[in-house]
């Protein structure tokens, strides 16, 4: 009798250790999908992400999926280019939108957490955020600070940013007050508190007006009169070190999923890669028509190439690029990291 309580008493202790180190944020990178959108939709909601919803007008969500509208696509979408800071997919929202764009607001998410925080405990959280440099001919005009997340006791209810809420209050448990302008890199924000309430919800956004946060015109030409960001990795953990792993993205490889895409990509290659000269394409068996992209989705080069072939890119800048091979069957779509 005592052997069978000590083993349960064990199994309690493990059972509360492993779980005070889990991530409390469901679907914290937003790879499960309740469903897929497609063309029928005219955006792509936060709610496909499975746990996730939106608590203020309507905050975008981008993955790789079957018949998906292009427009919420990855890498390439319609707020501009971005590798996800990890796996495949990641949400997308406004932070700022000038008064002369009437209908669009701040826009936030939620989700319930996996277990209510237990009041005066220790937590440590982090997220990542990169600003959206829009599409050619219109790129985003501002970047702002105070991008974080609220926390919240009950489930917060929607509203479409007209009316009073109590949302963008000049207040989060969480942001930061660095003015992120970077449109390349991921900025991963670290921080730690004490729970004062057992809350149950996490959001993300900016829970700051014009007024309360840092905003800055980083683009002085034509393109649109607003702030936008995509978010990816939200952590909440009592554990420091389950909020401080750092994942590469996958950087989706191709795009266009129908099933000569998932039949072919692993087939199709591109070697070296990184490359800080030329490279070939492995797996091809016909002269293909190919174009790269640059992270702004401008296409730089183009041409025909057969699979004795490499393509030049020894004079192209160090960054991320896109290469589209257009098949029969379909278009594939592979990263070139260019690396000298």
């Amino acid at each position: 009798m005592k052997k069978t309580l000590c083993l349960f008493i064990l199994f309690i202790c493990i059972l509360q250790f492993t779980k005070a180190q889990q991530n409390l944020v469901p679907n914290h990178s937003f790879e499960i999908k309740d469903t897929c959108p497609d063309n029928t939709y005219p955006d792509s909601p936060a709610h496909f992400a499975k746990d996730w919803f939106e608590i203020r007008n309507s905050p975008d969500y981008f993955t790789v999926c079957n018949n998906i509208n292009p427009n919420y696509n990855v890498p390439n979408n319609s707020f501009g280019f971005q590798c996800p800071a990890n796996g495949s997919s990641y949400l997308g929202l406004y932070t700022f939108v000038s008064p002369t764009l009437n209908g669009c607001v701040n826009e936030l998410a939620a989700a319930k957490l996996n277990d209510s925080l237990v009041k005066n405990t220790k937590y440590y959280i982090s997220y990542k955020v990169v600003s959206s440099n829009g599409i050619t001919g219109f790129p985003m005009q501002y970047a702002t600070s105070k991008q974080g997340m609220k926390l919240f006791t009950k489930k917060p209810t929607y509203v479409n940013g007209f009316s009073n809420d109590n949302y963008v209050n000049n207040f989060s448990q969480i942001y930061t007050s660095l003015v992120i302008s970077d449109t390349l890199n991921w900025t991963t924000t670290k921080a730690s508190f004490i729970a004062d309430s057992n809350y149950k919800y996490v959001s993300i956004g900016s829970f700051f007006n014009y007024g309360g946060s840092d905003t800055t015109k980083v683009y002085s030409g034509n393109g649109i009169h607003s702030a936008y960001y995509y978010f990816d990795d939200i952590c909440l953990s009592t554990d420091s070190l389950t909020c401080n792993i750092n994942v590469q993205s996958q950087c989706v490889i191709y795009t266009a999923l129908n099933d000569y895409n998932r039949k072919n990509s692993g087939e199709v290659s591109v070697h070296p890669n990184p490359s800080n000269g030329y490279f070939y394409i492995k797996g091809i068996k016909n002269n293909l028509k190919w174009e790269l992209l640059d992270i702004e989705s401008n296409i730089i080069r183009s041409g025909n190439i057969s699979k004795d072939e490499h393509i030049k890119i020894n004079d192209l800048p160090e960054s991320v690029y896109v290469l589209q091979l257009y098949t029969e069957e379909g278009v594939l779509r592979k990263k070139i990291i260019v690396k000298h």
